[in-house]
């Protein structure tokens, strides 16, 4: 019974740990300059300025004409962008 507790233990806190290396992806600074300077110049992005819910919606469509960006991904780059450039 304490083996079978022991490696349970153990699973979980691999399997928690492993989780959260796959969840943490590039940071804002680097979502903005990969893929979003892969079309514009960064002088673009940081000459604007715009409440959160604008930079979502411009991320969402540049994401309609071709942004490869997860949810995650755009979560992160709009907080980003709200944060730095508002």
């Amino acid at each position: 019974m304490k083996k079978t507790l022991s490696a349970f233990v153990a699973l979980s806190a691999l399997l928690a740990v492993s989780t959260s290396f796959a969840a943490s992806g590039p940071d804002g600074a680097t979502l903005l300059k990969e893929r979003c300077g892969s079309c514009h110049a960064v002088s673009r992005t940081t000459g604007a300025k715009k409440s959160k819910t604008d930079w979502d919606k411009t991320v969402v469509r540049m994401m309609g004409k071709g942004a490869k960006l997860s949810l995650e991904e755009r979560r992160t780059l709009v907080t980003y962008l709200a944060n730095t450039y508002k």
